[in-house]
């Protein structure tokens, strides 16, 4: 837009969106895991990398496509379907999802499914996001073509 009409003004395009890109800015600052096409991993024991995976995945939802344990800042486990046990998780589409839920203050509170585009999954379509926080450094993450 801005290359045919320089004189634009932008604001009006830009005016809700000052709490996701003050995190992003955030997040950039306290972590270079955006610049590395990267997100934070915390390292873990295999074997209780393992077990954490096996017993979410007795809970995941109907049309599941993956999950990931997080702190408020890390990747904890990585779960995928039993369709596709190695599906291509891009660092960017993590870091959107950990912008999007600090961006939005509810997530971090409250169990919550959003409808949002994953552009590394597709975007064809939107997908179901599920979060829930247990605790202020513990939660997990489910991404779903249903809503159910």
């Amino acid at each position: 837009m801005l290359t045919d009409r320089p004189n634009l003004d932008v604001w009006s395009n830009i005016s809700n969106l000052e709490r996701p890109l003050h995190m992003m800015s955030e997040m950039v600052w306290k972590s270079p895991s955006c610049f590395l096409d990267a997100y934070p991993v915390i390292t873990l024991n295999p074997l209780f990398r393992t077990d954490l995976g096996q017993l979410v995945n007795e809970f995941k939802p109907k049309d599941f496509y993956f999950g990931f344990i997080i702190t408020s800042t890390n990747v904890i486990a990585l779960i995928s379907s039993a369709e596709d046990p190695n599906p291509e998780i891009k660092a960017s589409d993590v870091n959107l999802i950990f912008n999007y839920i600090h961006s939005t203050p509810s997530l971090m509170s409250e169990e919550t499914w959003t409808t949002m585009c994953i552009p590394g999954i597709s975007e064809e379509y939107l997908l179901h996001v599920y979060c829930k926080f247990h605790n202020e450094h513990l939660g997990i993450v489910f991404v779903s073509t249903s809503d159910e």
